[in-house]
């Protein structure tokens, strides 16, 4: 029996996974030669999202390009798929190509969602300015809560997180849904305003919205980076309360970097054995072997990295910076170099600088200088401060002062440094060598790298250290006073300050 032209279309409308790529051309094939796809816009537009679904892009390109009369399904349909399939740049490039030849045909709310999220992983900030602005010149529903969610994720993801917030604030609280709170925290915590995220999610608590899984990954993550044990393992209370999230590995991989970041390792390891063998991933494994490592627990790092590769698990870029610290702090160079080779050589990963920077480091600490300068001298990046501070540390720790000297030079070749920290190095270096000539000709160096720096008049962001007391986080940075007990605080240093003169 062959479906005729009223039969045929419903064929298209059964749930993506019963139908096969083979049974999706099957069907287009006799939709050709029945010429339904010249009249029924429908059924064009339900076969452009099978061929989408099925993750056949490019035959989805081939029909939607012999489609005679596109409707907004049709563009929106396709730029999803382009956007899906990890090339937003071509969604954003069918966008406009939309808006060039289809004048008659206008975006709607799904289109426009669909293109911010495009251009949010591009991180374009002025294609996120141009498309904002297009959404209010040209569309009535530019105060759409959908679009304005979006809006918030977007500017979040390309880094403008003051727009992003302001955005949320303009957003009547009664309008706001669990999305656009899930939005302006895991943009607050992704752009390291992690206080303001914890800040966000405990006025959302106050007023009774209840977070989901995105809230709770959100406030591990800025919980790990603020170092607040207490308001994690409070959370952790809160995910094995609900029956939901108690099993999901995503949480519980949040749960193992936030436990590891604040120092409570016997928890990180707990909750990472809770999780079952088969459910352990990449990120899992990572997350445990980098905490082992912070903790210089670095056999037993290289102990879970080895039981990763035997589960058939393909480590990545991070997992190789867990796995080389593992090796940097546990001292083992020849297992390090090991590894750092396999990257590229076994796993296909081409190391970073972070990758170099850790080897460059265990050798420095292992005495072994100048391989250290070998290997930043022929690495593929430019050297940043760190290496250079950490071989001339180990050139101080070793007493070796012609090397040290050799790396100095090379750090005044670099026209770009202003970094005063390598001159007091230097002189600390001449000092124990009892060269004090050559030490005070470092410290006339550090006065101009000084003085230029004042002339150019870079706002330099002030060092801040926090510090979490009975679940609240306070913070202070360098120079301020903003704190409310910043007189008792000085007080009693003045009064710790007395007591050490004393018994000196």
């Amino acid at each position: 029996m062959i479906p005729c032209t009223i039969t045929l279309p419903s064929l298209f409308n059964p749930p993506a996974k019963t139908l096969s790529l083979s049974e999706t051309k099957a069907i287009h094939a006799h939709a050709i030669k029945t010429s339904l796809l010249d009249s029924h816009v429908h059924s064009v537009n339900n076969l452009l999202k099978l061929y989408t679904i099925s993750g056949d892009i490019s035959s989805a390109r081939n029909l939607f390009d012999r489609i005679p009369h596109r409707d907004t399904i049709s563009w929106t349909t396709l730029i999803r798929a382009y956007t899906k399939s990890g090339t937003p740049s071509e969604s954003i490039r069918l966008f406009f190509q939309m808006l060039d030849t289809s004048p008659d045909t206008k975006p709607d709310q799904i289109t426009l969602t669909v293109v911010l999220s495009a251009c949010a992983a591009l991180g374009n900030l002025q294609l996120a300015r141009d498309l904002h602005t297009y959404i209010n010149t040209n569309t009535s529903i530019a105060n759409d809560i959908h679009l304005g969610n979006a809006l918030i994720s977007m500017y979040s993801k390309c880094g403008d997180i003051d727009t992003a917030y302001k955005l949320f604030t303009r957003t009547r609280l009664a309008e706001r849904n669990i999305v656009t709170w899930n939005s302006i925290i895991s943009g607050l915590t992704s752009n390291a305003k992690f206080k303001e995220a914890l800040s966000l999610f405990r006025k959302m608590q106050r007023i009774g919205v209840k977070p989901d899984q995105v809230t709770l990954v959100a406030m591990l993550n800025a919980c790990a980076n603020l170092g607040t044990l207490d308001i994690g393992q409070w959370l952790h209370t809160l995910i094995t309360q609900s029956q939901t999230l108690i099993n999901n590995h995503f949480m519980a991989n949040a749960l193992i970097d936030m436990y590891g970041k604040c120092g409570s390792i016997d928890r990180a390891h707990r909750v990472f054995t809770s999780i079952k063998p088969k459910h352990r991933d990449v990120y899992s494994y990572t997350s445990m072997i980098t905490a082992l490592a912070m903790h210089g627990r670095g056999e037993k790092a290289l102990h879970l990295f080895a039981d990763m590769l035997k589960a058939g698990i393909k480590p990545n870029r991070v997992t190789f910076i867990g796995v080389l610290s593992a090796c940097n702090h546990a001292g083992i160079v020849a297992t390090g170099l090991s590894h750092f080779q396999s990257m590229s050589s076994i796993h296909s990963i081409e190391p970073q600088m972070e990758h170099y920077s850790c080897i460059a480091d265990m050798l420095a600490r292992a005495g072994l200088v100048e391989e250290a300068l070998n290997l930043i001298k022929n690495m593929p990046f430019k050297p940043d401060s760190a290496m250079w501070s950490s071989l001339l540390s180990a050139c101080r720790i070793h007493g070796n002062v012609s090397l040290a000297e050799s790396i100095m030079r090379q750090v005044d070749s670099d026209n770009d440094n202003e970094d005063e920290d390598y001159y007091v190095l230097m002189s600390n270096i001449y000092k124990e060598a009892k060269r004090g000539r050559d030490a005070s000709s470092q410290h006339m160096e550090m006065s101009k790298k000084r003085k230029a720096k004042k002339k150019k008049k870079k706002k330099k962001e002030p060092g801040c250290s926090l510090i979490e007391i009975n679940g609240e986080v306070h913070e202070f940075k360098k120079g301020s006073i903003s704190h409310p007990q910043t007189k008792d605080i000085h007080l009693m240093l003045h009064n710790i300050h007395t007591h050490l003169k004393y018994y000196h």
